[in-house]
This record gives C-alpha cells, structure tokens and sequence, in this order.
C-alpha cells in the first residue's frame, strides 16, 4: 500500500516486499526442521536410556545366577565330618558364634592347616599357630595382632588372674557335628573373667559353620 508524507506519496517496491515474505517463510521452516531435530534427538535418547536399562538389568540377573551357583557350589564342598578337611579347602571357610546382639565384638574363627585366624570384627583379627592332632586342633597362646583397635584385656597379666602361659596350649577345637565346633578351654578361670570384665562372649563354648561365603 502506497505510503504518505506530507504532498508526497511513496511506494514499497515488489521486490522488497516478496524478499520479506521469502525471510519470513525461511524462518518458519528454520523453526520447523530445528523442532524435527530435536524431536529425533529425544527419541533416540530415549531408545539409548532403554537399551541401557535392559543391558544393566541383564547385568543383574547375571550376577545373581552366579551367586547362586557359586553358593551351591560352596555349601556342596562344606559337608564334612573332618576338621581337616575344612583346614585344608581353599575357600575360605568361617564358623560364626552366637554372641548378644549388645555385643560390641564379633566373633568368627577361620582355620588353616598352620594357624587359626579369630575375627573380633572386620578390621581386627589375631593368627595363632596351633597343633594338629588327630581327632582336634590344639591353639597355642602365641598370636599377631592385625587390629585398628585395642584389646587390652589380652595382655594385662596385672588384672587378670591365671593368665595364659605364652606359647602354652590354650585351647582345643574339635568338630562334634559337620557344622559345629566345640572348644575346651584349658583356662577356665581366665576365660570367664574375660567375658564377664568385657561383657561379651568373647571365648565361646561353641562355633557354628556360616553357610554362605557372602554372610
């Protein structure tokens, strides 16, 4: 439409206004195909998402399975009426004390064919040399400490009475049942102050087998 100043009228060139509606038509469809992108790009992140999901899930169950089989596997290898059979396994084979549940220690033995291994918690653990024998082991009182905290009431000769001889028998382990030890304790004075100064079971009468290396 002719525009107006005054007397004198002006008129847009047609160029002018068809190159305008060419840019405007250009934006639009910029707009468009910009949208179509982005629409493609969410629809392949999400099929990415979903098949990374599938492949974790996957993961998962394949990772259960072999815990299952290996557990079937461990509690196959775990029937044994032996003691030295489990001595000499090369799994890694614990027996478990029932203990309170206000205990402030646990109380785990594993044990080789030189040494026994007894766990008070994950981040302490005493190895005793021992004696095999034919029907038991026998624990020495002769030990190294690997431990993050302090058991005092292992070398205080002062306060407890009857303290255990060094490098003397202390204990025997026999197995009574395939999933059961029984300990004799050669200082029963000793180990009954023991547990009623730290208020826990810290020598048990007896250890039982834990069935599953993942407890």
């Amino acid at each position: 439409m002719p525009a107006k100043a005054g007397n004198v009228t002006y008129t847009r060139p047609l160029c002018a206004t068809l190159r305008v509606k060419e840019e405007i038509t250009v934006l639009k469809d910029q707009k468009y195909i910009i949208l179509l992108i982005g629409l493609f790009a969410l629809f392949f992140q999400n099929c990415e998402n979903k098949s990374m999901y599938n492949n974790q899930e996957e993961s998962i169950y394949e990772n259960n399975s072999l815990i299952e089989s290996t557990d079937n596997q461990f509690n196959k290898s775990i029937n044994s009426t032996r003691l030295v059979d489990y001595q000499l396994s090369e799994e890694r084979i614990y027996w478990d004390a029932i203990i309170p549940d206000s205990s402030n220690y646990d109380c785990s033995i594993l044990i080789k064919q030189n040494y026994l291994e007894y766990w008070y918690h994950g981040q302490c653990v005493l190895l005793f040399f021992i004696n095999n024998h034919e029907d038991k082991i026998e624990l020495l009182w002769s030990y190294k400490v690997d431990c993050l905290i302090d058991l005092p009431f292992l070398s205080n000769e002062k306060t407890i009475n009857s303290y255990p001889i060094p490098f003397s028998p202390f204990a025997s382990y026999v197995l009574i049942e395939s999933d059961k030890i029984e300990v004799t304790y050669y200082y029963e004075k000793w180990i009954k102050e023991i547990n009623e100064v730290t208020g826990d079971t810290i020598f048990p009468k007896h250890f039982y087998l834990r069935k599953s290396i993942y407890e």
